[in-house]
């Protein structure tokens, strides 16, 4: 029983301070690339041993938000609040945003922990960071210097110096365990963030001379002025240069007899900097304590702690940009395939009767003139004659080099493509009633580099495609086409200062269908409205990388597009001597509406499955194509064109291709 007496008797009247804490884990492994709430880890961030606190979370990599905010106060820096906001307690609902990677406010403890309930993290593997202060009436934090202040006003004593002047009073007091001292100012932000406490402190200066407050510069015997106390101690206070932060009011300081430094309170003066006496005359009736981090903080008031969060997902920026490199090739491969063969009906139309037109040229130089010879009259006779091949057949080529790059958002790499080449090669017949049948092959090319040196991907891909081109009415056509093929990247991937290898296979398949009429009203120049709609499916089928660590396996994906465009084509032929000249100009604009199915993949060491969705598919799009061609003594034909596509979406896609042909005709 006396034991049980001792025991409470000690409970009662021991001195002993708890000292305040942060529940968080030390370690969390988890799939990021969407919110997770850190609760998640089962255990759940919480503080203890608070009255009203300040809180400051921060995120080393990735962002942070809390969801609920209910009784909790802005403050000032931190989720893109003012001062403003938390002279006013609004609460803090902005600190539910999507790219933040700092949040602060203030609240009671309950409250606190409710909104660390909801703390979520998304991104790659990093750290979050808690700190959390007990607050003090008056007290505020300042986010640029990391440093408290506190403006006091004292009415009944004007004086710097002495026993009960501002700067004992400063030196007397303290913050969380933190030795106070009377303000210094080291940049503009600082002076702006106390010229604010000033101003809008609960208690305007009197009518003294100069309405200021006392900082802690000071200049004894007429010296220079310095800071006095606190980490500056003895740092000059400049009246000129740049070495060091200083706001004179102009035309100060200008008594070798005011050895102190005050922040004026009027309107025309507003924060700026006077010398002063100690006397009556000068005297400032509010003072500037600050408190800063070279002391140690009280564990009874302050606590700290950290959780290192490892990400299980295999789905980084570079995995990210290398899905979406796939998608957008793919994409790519079955538009140029489209427009290519949309050209050749189009080029057709009016003709009255099929002729073979080759948009490229072979060239070879041999050593022999009699292989020399050979190429000639190949080049002669099949390549570069507009003849008529087995009766109403034709033979024709088209192709062009292009580069390009697309500009993403967020954390997805930009992608430079370098390389972005096709080659068609079709045979057509020209049908009664202006109809023409044909079959084409196209070869596609297209390389790219992925961020800086974080990934290469070459792309190749052959498909086949059947196309007609039918006369409605007169000035209206309907043209349709038809496609199938196969399409490979291989893939490079940084890791360390080695690249893992993968080789991905894929099949496609694709139509489209084109409306096209000429304006009844003959015009000097050649006029054409169209519509088109246009269906693609791409299946990209499994992969496993090789290489040296790390290596990642990827899971079967399915693309789904349609795009709808409405257009106008538009040229002229301008006669000039023995020849002639047309420039053309086609414009095209419309949507895009993708159907893409989630990329999942694990480390081959892992059976954690990650999955990425690629979110917002729907994009609009405009397409230039300009150029000219001319026929120079009825010999020679030159075209050139520019085409210019541009995507739009939460990625800038922007490609561009070049063609230039030069062919001899041959009678």
């Amino acid at each position: 029983m006396h034991r049980f007496y001792y025991l409470l008797l000690f409970l009662l009247f021991t001195n002993k301070v708890l000292a305040a804490s942060i529940t968080l884990p030390s370690t969390f492994t988890t799939d990021a690339t969407d919110w997770v709430q850190v609760s998640e880890s089962g255990t759940t961030p919480s503080i203890t041993g608070f009255t009203t606190a300040l809180v400051i979370v921060e995120a080393s990599v990735g962002n942070i938000k809390i969801t609920t905010t209910t009784s909790l106060k802005a403050v000032n820096s931190y989720c893109g609040y003012t001062a403003s906001d938390e002279r006013s307690e609004s609460e803090p609902s902005n600190c539910n945003g999507s790219s933040l990677t700092e949040i602060g406010f203030i609240g009671s403890q309950s409250n606190i922990n409710t909104a660390l309930g909801t703390l979520s993290f998304k991104g790659n593997s990093g750290t979050i960071t808690i700190k959390t202060y007990e607050t003090a009436s008056g007290v505020k934090y300042s986010k640029d210097t990391e440093h408290f202040y506190k403006v006091v006003s004292d009415q009944t004593d004007d004086d710097y110096s002495g026993s009960d002047g501002a700067r004992a009073k400063a030196l007397a007091s303290s913050y969380n365990g933190l030795d106070g001292y009377l303000c210094n100012i080291n940049s503009q932000a600082e002076n702006d963030f106390l010229e604010d406490l000033f101003v809008n402190h609960d208690t305007s200066p009197g009518e003294h001379t100069h309405q200021s407050m006392w900082l802690g510069g000071y200049a004894a015997s007429g010296e220079t002025n310095t800071w006095r106390d606190g980490p500056d101690a003895g740092t000059s206070i400049p009246t000129s240069g740049s070495e060091f932060f200083y706001n004179w009011n102009s035309g100060e300081p200008n008594n070798t007899s005011e050895d102190y430094v005050v922040m004026y309170y009027k309107d025309d003066k507003r924060g700026k900097w006077n010398d002063t006496n100690n006397g009556a005359l000068g005297a400032a009736d509010h003072y500037c304590i600050e408190y800063d981090h070279t002391d140690t903080l009280s564990s009874s008031s302050y606590a700290t702690a950290s959780l290192t969060l490892t990400s299980s997902s295999v789905i980084d920026s570079t995995t990210k940009s290398i899905i979406r490199s796939q998608t957008i090739a793919s994409r790519s491969i079955i538009r140029q395939s489209i427009r290519n063969i949309h050209d050749r009906m189009q080029f057709t139309r009016n003709l009255d009767k099929n002729i073979s037109q080759q948009n490229i040229k072979l060239a070879f130089n041999f050593d022999s003139e009699t292989k020399n010879q050979i190429i000639d009259n190949f080049n002669s006779y099949f390549i570069n004659k507009d003849i008529n091949l087995f009766n109403n057949f034709a033979i024709w080529t088209n192709g062009n080099i292009g580069n390009g790059n697309i500009e993403f958002t967020n954390d997805i790499l930009n992608e430079d493509i370098y390389n972005n080449n096709n080659l068609t090669i079709g045979i057509d017949s020209k049908l009664q009633k202006n109809n023409s049948l044909g079959l084409a092959f196209n070869l596609v090319s297209r390389d790219s580099e992925i961020g800086s040196d974080k990934a290469y991907i070459d792309t190749d891909a052959l498909n086949i495609v059947s196309y007609a081109s039918m006369m409605l009415e007169e000035k209206e056509w309907f043209d349709t086409l038809l496609g199938f093929g196969n399409i490979e990247f291989d893939i490079d991937r940084k890791v360390s200062n080695n690249f893992n290898s993968g080789t991905r296979d894929g099949q496609q398949i694709f139509s489209s269908f084109k409306y096209t009429k000429k304006p009844k009203k003959n015009f000097k120049n050649d006029l054409s409205y169209f519509s088109r709609l246009d269906l693609g499916f791409t299946k990209l089928e499994k992969y496993t990388e090789t290489g040296t660590s790390n290596l990642i396996h990827f899971n079967k994906q399915n693309i789904k597009q349609a795009s709808f465009g409405v257009g106008s084509n538009l040229s002229r032929i301008i006669e000039v001597n023995k020849g002639f000249f047309i420039p053309f100009l086609n414009f095209e604009i419309g949507g895009n509406v993708s159907s893409i199915s989630d990329s999942q993949s694990s480390y081959t060491t892992s059976s954690t499955v990650s999955s990425y969705k690629i979110k917002n598919n729907d994009s609009g799009f405009c397409k230039l194509n300009l150029g000219f061609e001319t026929d120079i003594f009825k010999v020679w034909e030159i075209k050139f064109s520019y085409d210019y596509y541009e995507e739009t979406t939460n990625v800038n896609n922007q490609e561009k291709q070049v063609q230039f042909t030069i062919r001899k005709k041959y009678f």
